[in-house]
C-alpha cells in the first residue's frame, strides 16, 4: 500500500504580495506569487489575501503542514500591524483546518541556509541550490520551506 503524500506550503506573507512554495514529500513542487498590490483598500486587500491563501490550502488539505515567516517591526507601525493581522489570519486558518504550522524568524531560516540578510542572497541561494529562478518574495518563501525541511525532517 502506497503511503499518503505529505504536503507542505511555505509562505513569505505580506498584504500586497505573498510568495509561496509547495513541497510534496520534502521535494520542491512549484512556487508562485499571490498579488493584490493594485488594491488600495488595506481591509479589502487583507480579505483577498486571506481568501487566496485559504483557496491554496484547499488544494492540499490532506496531510498538510504550513510554514511562514515571523513578523518583525521595520520602522513602520501601520505595516507591522497589517503583517501581524495577516499572520493571525494564517494561524487562524491553520487552527480551523487542524493544519500543523511552523513560524520561523528571518534570522533562523537564513542561519539554517547559511545566507545573509539581503533579498538577493535568497534569490542566489535558490538559483545555485535548487536551480530555480524567482522574484524576491517567492525566493524567500522557497528558502523558508527549505529551512523548515532541514529543521524538522
Amino acid at each position: 500500500m502506497k503511503a499518503k503524500d505529505v504536503y507542505h506550503i511555505s509562505f513569505d506573507q505580506a498584504t500586497k504580495l505573498t510568495g509561496y512554495c509547495i513541497w510534496i514529500n520534502g521535494k520542491y513542487k512549484t512556487h508562485g506569487l499571490i498579488d493584490f498590490h493594485k488594491e488600495k483598500d488595506s481591509n479589502k486587500r487583507m480579505e483577498l489575501m486571506f481568501n487566496a491563501i485559504k483557496d491554496l490550502f484547499k488544494g492540499y488539505m490532506s496531510n498538510l503542514t504550513v510554514s511562514f515567516e515571523d513578523t518583525q517591526y521595520q520602522m513602520n507601525a501601520e505595516s507591522f500591524k497589517q503583517l501581524t493581522r495577516l499572520q493571525g489570519a494564517l494561524i487562524g486558518l491553520c487552527m480551523i483546518y487542524h493544519i500543523p504550522f511552523f513560524i520561523v524568524s528571518p534570522s533562523t531560516w537564513r542561519h539554517v541556509l547559511k545566507i545573509g540578510k539581503t533579498k538577493q542572497e535568497a534569490i542566489d541561494y535558490i538559483a545555485e541550490n535548487l536551480e530555480l529562478t524567482a522574484g524576491s518574495d517567492e525566493s524567500d518563501a522557497i528558502c523558508i520551506g527549505q529551512a523548515v525541511m532541514y529543521m524538522y525532517s
